[in-house]
């Protein structure tokens, strides 16, 4: 997941590793605090999951305020649409 997000980003340098994995583990935990079943938020081998991750990394490395917080509303719309989806939440 790491070399994907970093692709998405735009980052070739290995010195944000480190904060790049963090936020790849916050944006996991916000979809299961919202209800995502965790196995499939901890999956790297789903496209949704992953999409919205990489749209949650964008928002945090983006310098411009008005596109971060345009990601951040269209990570909250994947994480909502992720959590009402048969085989995405244990509703």
């Amino acid at each position: 997941m790491l070399e994907a997000v970093k692709l998405a980003l735009g980052i070739t340098i290995d010195d944000l590793d480190d904060d790049i994995s963090a936020n790849i583990m916050i944006a996991r935990a916000e979809l299961i605090r919202a209800g995502v079943i965790r196995d499939v938020a901890m999956s790297d081998m789903d496209v949704l999951v992953e999409q919205a991750i990489k749209t949650y990394c964008k928002a945090m490395y983006t310098t411009d305020i008005n596109k971060s917080e345009k990601l951040m509303e269209s990570f909250k719309y994947q994480q909502e649409c992720l959590r009402k989806s048969i085989g995405y939440s244990n509703d």
